[in-house]
């Protein structure tokens, strides 16, 4: 099993981010490489489908959402359309400030052998990349965070 993680300050407050991240939908507000997200209606745990760019969808089981800690856990359901299997994934939004917070997101996963390296450059590219597009999703969008 490989872990891939990334920890970065964005200058968002941090209710507003969680709040983004927390709603399950509207992933390609944020993250360039999807086209389209929504939760699946169904009995069970929450489900939510992810369209790529490339046509390419699947599944991830929303494990845990604790709004009072800003984490949520989910995995990936195999098949997947990545060279890995078993993917578990958690986001975590710390406040620093008013203005300011602190976002992780990690995973687990197992990476085909020979693509160990690619995968685990291209997690940390995809995670990067959205949260750099979450922190300019909240700071250019006419978003209003409700309470929590």
């Amino acid at each position: 099993m490989k872990i891939t993680s990334i920890r970065k300050i964005i200058h968002v407050p941090a209710a507003k981010a969680w709040e983004i991240v927390s709603m399950l939908t509207g992933l390609e507000n944020y993250l360039s490489l999807v086209s389209n997200s929504g939760v699946v209606v169904h009995d069970g745990p929450t489900v939510r489908s992810v369209t790529l760019n490339d046509g390419s969808v699947f599944n991830e089981t929303i494990l845990e959402i604790d709004h009072k800690a800003m984490r949520m856990t989910y995995d990936i359901q195999d098949p997947s359309p990545f060279p890995y299997s078993n993917y578990t994934g958690w986001i975590r939004i710390q406040p620093i400030c008013a203005v300011t917070c602190e976002l992780e997101w990690t995973c687990i996963y197992k990476p085909e052998k020979a693509q160990a390296g690619e995968i685990n450059d291209f997690l940390e590219s995809v995670f990067n990349s959205g949260i750099d597009g979450l922190e300019n999703y909240c700071n250019n969008s006419n978003y209003a965070v409700n309470s929590l």
